[in-house]
């Protein structure tokens, strides 16, 4: 059998090698977040460096007009159109055809019907094209 003068070594140097261990993992993740806030840092003062340079380089923007000078301008110009509204002109003058008298509730009945007339009319205009000399090429 092993003695127990070994077996307590062995595990002390077990525990010790563990708590080393452990130790060490914690150093290494200080030192990784050591790193990313330098890191961080660097790029926050880098993008400041570049706002700088270029609010330094950047061309001056048109002056603005005074504010005041904009109210000033709307108001009279909501004046005048108000003043506009409030005027009582002249209705235009009507450009429309007058209506035609109402047909009269006495009227003749023609003395020949539609039909009949229509095809007299159809008729003189078909005898007046044919009248016509034809073209020759």
């Amino acid at each position: 059998m092993i003695p127990s003068h070994i077996t307590v070594a062995a595990i002390a140097a077990l525990i010790a090698a563990l708590a080393t261990w452990f130790f060490q993992a914690n150093h290494y993740e200080a030192k990784l977040l050591e790193l990313r806030l330098q890191h961080a840092d660097a790029v926050i003062r880098a993008a400041a460096q570049e706002r700088i340079k270029q609010q330094a380089t950047r061309r001056p923007s048109m002056p603005q007009p005074p504010a005041h000078l904009f109210f000033a301008a709307t108001l009279t110009l909501l004046a005048l159109s108000l003043s506009a509204c409030a005027h009582n002109s002249k209705p235009p003058p009507c450009s429309c055809p007058a209506l035609p008298a109402p047909p009269s509730v006495s009227t003749q009945q023609p003395s020949q019907d539609y039909s009949i007339s229509a095809q007299a009319l159809i008729k003189t205009w078909r005898d007046k094209l044919r009248a016509t000399p034809l073209t020759q090429d």
